[in-house]
């Protein structure tokens, strides 16, 4: 182990200087062109449509006046004092 403080001054404004390099290396390239990838495939699949093979559900509407005794079907609750 090194004695000399100089010494262990000098590796550790080595070490800070890597991590400092290391971290904007990451975050000023790569990080940008990872997010960049990640929005192109994104914005592809929003105009071409994730899954092409999708199958169309026809909706219906419920008409809810079929039945003419439906007027009939209406309980009333009342509250007593």
């Amino acid at each position: 182990m090194n004695k000399n403080p100089k010494n262990t001054v000098i590796t550790i404004i080595l070490v800070g200087l890597i991590g400092i390099i290391f971290f904007k290396v990451l975050f000023a390239f790569i990080l940008p062109i990872i997010l960049f990838v990640v929005l192109m495939s994104i914005l592809k699949g929003l105009i071409k449509g994730f899954d092409e093979d999708q199958v169309t559900v026809s909706s219906e509407i419920v008409d809810n006046n079929l039945n003419g005794n439906s007027v009939k079907n209406i309980v009333t609750i009342t509250l007593e004092d």
